[in-house]
């Protein structure tokens, strides 16, 4: 063998060794390469988004916002226990979620609970003259009573009261959209009824079902289309009230 083979021999040898020792460092690459393409690629992906990562992993807890008092501040007011005992000219609201009056003094608050309650009332510039009693001195059709408290808006024996309750309204937070607000909100609900007596009925929606409760009044009907008047309207239900009273005040 001459110097020229041996060369051509050593330089093939050398290539069959560096390819022998590359096999290896392929098949690792390849395994590597998807793995790094789902681990190391999406936390790049998401280090150039922080906003994205917040979002996706946002622990906090929302705050509950809003009031369960029926008043937004203290209001001046008397009120009488079953008792019998009249307590004039205090700062007080009344907690709608655990149905008790807050009467506030010098130096502390006192508590009234809704089951000592015969009756209160405010007379201030916001609330004029209100008057609100437990709501279980009406029922619904069942002879069933009603629970919480109530104010009495007409009195008469055709008479309009409302109800209060407290609810939780939930949060419109988007997170993707970044809109909406982020806390629960507690709030205050108010709900009307009719009385006929200590019968309490809810509203009807519909003016045919609404004249359908007062059958004896006939001129019901004209008496709506002449003044123009909308039952589910407030101030137009205390007309038609005061109209429906007065054939009662007459008896």
């Amino acid at each position: 063998m001459n110097v020229k083979q041996s060369l051509l021999w050593r330089d093939c040898f050398f290539l069959i060794y560096s390819a022998m020792k590359a096999i290896p460092i392929l098949a690792f690459c390849l395994v590597l390469n998807p793995v790094m393409g789902q681990g190391i690629s999406a936390i790049v992906d998401h280090s150039t988004n922080p906003g994205e990562v917040l979002m996706e992993f946002d622990t906090r807890s929302p705050e509950i916002k809003g009031s369960y008092y029926l008043f937004n501040d203290w209001q001046k007011g008397d009120f009488m226990l079953k008792s019998g005992a009249s307590i004039n000219d205090q700062w007080l609201n009344y907690d709608v979620e655990y149905d008790l009056i807050e009467v506030k003094l010098d130096k502390e608050v006192k508590i009234v609970p809704l089951s000592m309650l015969k009756e209160f009332h405010t007379a201030d510039s916001e609330h004029e003259n209100q008057f609100f009693r437990p709501c279980d001195n009406y029922f619904h059709d069942q002879k069933v009573p009603m629970v919480g408290i109530c104010e009495v808006l007409d009195s008469n024996y055709y008479g309009l009261i409302s109800k209060f309750d407290t609810d939780i309204k939930e949060s419109t937070y988007i997170p993707a959209l970044d809109m909406g607000k982020k806390d629960d909100e507690l709030v205050v609900i108010e709900k009307f009824y009719l009385t006929k007596g200590n019968r309490a009925i809810e509203i009807p929606k519909k003016k045919q079902n609404f004249i359908q409760l007062y059958p004896h009044r006939t001129d019901l009907i004209s008496f709506l289309k002449e003044q123009k008047l909308n039952h589910k309207n407030q101030d137009d239900l205390l007309i038609i009230l005061d109209f429906l009273n007065e054939e009662q005040h007459l008896q």
